[in-house]
C-alpha cells in the first residue's frame, strides 16, 4: 500500500509522468529498484475512477545501461578509426550514424548526411555510375540490402567533389538484423579507390601508346613472356609473306618457320635467340 499512496502523491504533483521509480528493501529478496506505472481508468465519467497499476523490477537496469554505454563507446572508437566512410541506415533508408572520415573523404560534414534518405544522399553527393549516369534511389547498395536482405560488394560509384573532380568509391553493404532475424537497417562501407582508378587509366593509356608505337615499326617484332607464350607480334614482313600467323608460343613459331643457320643447316628451336633469352 505504501507504493500505491506514494505514487498517487507523485501523480498529483506531475500528472504528465505516469512512471515513478523507487527503491525498497524487501525482507526476503533484499534491496530492489521498482518502476511503478499507474493510469486512471474513467468509466463513463463515473467517480471514483479505477486505477491500473503495474510494477516492474528494474534493479539490473543500471548495470545493463552501463554495459551498453561501454559497448557503444568501443564501437564509436572502432568506427572513428576506420579510414572509410561508414553509414548506418534504418529500415526506412534514413541515415542514423556516420563515421568521422566521411567529412574528409566526401568533403561534407557528417551532420548533413544525418537523417538523409536515398534521394537526398544522391543529391548531396551527386552520386553517379562510373559511366556518368545518375543512380536511382533503389540502386544504392544500402537500399538494395534492406529491400533484398542480401549483401553487396565491389559496387563502384563516383561522387562529385566541390572542386568538380569526381572521386571513385567501392561500396560494400549488407542488412542489419535483430535477434529475431528481422531487417532493421543496413550498414555500408565506402572505400576510396580514386588513386587506383587513376593508375588503371594511366596504365591503359601507356599500353595503348606502346602498342601504337610497336605497330608502327615495319620490322618483325615479337614480345613473349617468360614461359615462351607470344603476347605481342607486330605486323612485320613475316606476316606479309606468310599471311596470318597465330602461333601460341615461340617454340611453335620457330618449328614452323624452319630458321636456318648461316651454313644452311636447320637451327633448333632451343638455339633461337628469343627462345634462349
Amino acid at each position: 500500500h505504501s507504493f500505491f499512496y506514494i505514487f498517487l502523491t507523485a501523480r498529483t504533483l506531475n500528472p504528465e509522468d505516469p512512471d515513478f521509480e523507487i527503491r525498497h528493501r524487501f525482507a526476503a529478496i533484499g534491496d530492489k529498484t521498482m518502476l511503478l506505472n499507474v493510469r486512471r481508468i474513467v468509466q463513463g465519467g463515473v467517480r471514483p475512477a479505477l486505477i491500473l497499476m503495474a510494477i516492474e523490477d528494474i534493479s539490473d537496469r543500471p548495470a545493463v545501461q552501463k554495459e551498453l554505454e561501454e559497448k557503444s563507446s568501443m564501437f564509436d572508437a572502432l568506427l572513428d578509426s576506420l579510414p572509410e566512410v561508414i553509414l548506418f541506415t534504418d529500415v526506412n533508408h534514413v541515415v542514423k550514424k556516420v563515421s568521422r572520415y566521411a567529412k574528409e573523404l566526401l568533403k561534407l560534414p557528417p551532420e548533413r548526411l544525418m537523417k538523409a534518405d536515398e534521394t537526398k544522399r544522391i543529391d548531396l553527393l551527386e552520386i553517379h555510375w562510373p559511366n556518368g549516369e545518375r543512380l536511382e534511389p533503389d540502386e544504392l547498395p544500402l537500399s538494395k540490402a534492406i529491400i533484398t536482405g542480401e549483401s553487396f560488394t565491389d559496387f563502384e560509384i563516383t561522387v562529385k567533389h566541390p572542386d568538380d573532380v569526381p572521386k571513385y568509391f567501392s561500396i560494400a553493404a549488407g542488412p542489419v538484423r535483430d535477434d529475431q532475424g528481422n531487417i532493421v537497417g543496413a550498414v555500408g562501407a565506402w572505400r576510396d579507390i580514386t588513386e587506383r582508378k587513376r593508375a588503371q587509366e594511366s596504365l591503359a593509356i601507356e599500353r595503348g601508346r606502346l602498342r601504337a608505337t610497336l605497330e608502327s615499326i615495319p620490322d618483325e617484332m615479337w614480345i613473349a613472356d617468360k614461359q615462351g607464350n607470344i603476347i605481342f607480334r607486330s605486323s612485320g614482313s613475316i606476316q606479309d609473306s606468310l599471311g596470318k600467323c597465330d602461333w601460341p608460343d615461340v617454340a611453335s613459331a620457330l618449328r614452323e618457320l624452319e630458321i636456318l643457320n648461316s651454313d644452311g643447316t636447320r637451327r633448333a628451336p632451343e638455339d633461337a635467340m628469343l627462345r634462349r633469352a
